[in-house]
């Protein structure tokens, strides 16, 4: 009986979960919609009364409150991006790999397909 509740408590906590973190994204992004407003509202202002100073000021709260939009949105990826194909380690593995299959070509032939088919390139040099 316990066994049978944990089951099914267990989704419903994710579901819950989720939940939260959903209404806490829109309540930050809502936040920063209404900061960058305010901030705009503002630049406007200091632009109309002349203090430029106040006005670049104001643009630069505004350009960090539309970089954070852009994050909230996922219109911004900051995840760094690696390309394991052209990584030193990965070009002396693929020339040793090959390599130790030179005296059996069927192998190296299907070894050198396989990567090619990974690495996104059909033309795999067998020499």
């Amino acid at each position: 009986m316990m066994r049978h509740k944990a089951e099914h408590l267990l989704p419903e906590l994710v579901k819950a979960r989720q939940a939260e973190e959903v209404t806490q994204a829109t309540d930050l992004l809502a936040m920063v919609t209404a900061r960058d407003e305010r901030a705009m509202a503002l630049l406007d202002k200091a632009e109309a009364s002349g203090d430029l100073r106040a006005a670049g000021s104001l643009l630069r709260v505004s350009l960090v409150s539309l970089e954070l939009l852009a994050k909230l949105r996922g219109e911004i990826d900051e995840r760094a991006v690696v390309n394991l194909v052209l990584a030193p380690q990965w070009v002396s593995f693929r020339a040793t790999l090959l390599q130790a299959l030179w005296a059996y070509p069927e192998a190296r032939q299907a070894a050198a397909a396989a990567l090619a088919s990974v690495e996104g390139d059909q033309h795999v040099a067998l020499n």
